[in-house]
């Protein structure tokens, strides 16, 4: 049972970092249907890094440090969704 808990969990890590590595790279979150609620793509994908991290990181760090970083990445997540949209400036010319 808990090889297959190890390997759940680090692929639950892996997907939720490659996502926001996407996200961090390209300015767009790579999940259709959670693109249209989220106005600051990096700032999702720093979020799902800092999950990411803190979920392929629960059996090796004390309570104490992983889930700050969990909620911490679920702020960034919340952020991104609540904040509005950063106004694009034009070119001046």
């Amino acid at each position: 049972m808990l090889t297959f808990y190890l390997v759940v969990v680090a692929l639950a890590a892996l997907a939720l970092a490659v996502a926001g590595v996407r996200a961090l790279v390209n300015d767009r979150v790579p999940v259709a249907w959670l693109g249209r609620n989220v106005t600051r793509p990096r700032m999702w994908g720093a979020g799902a890094v800092l999950m990411a991290g803190a979920i392929g990181t629960v059996r090796f760090l004390p309570a104490g440090v992983d889930v700050p970083l969990l909620l911490a990445g679920l702020a960034l997540v919340a952020l991104s969704q609540l904040l509005a949209r950063p106004k694009v400036q034009g070119t001046a010319g």
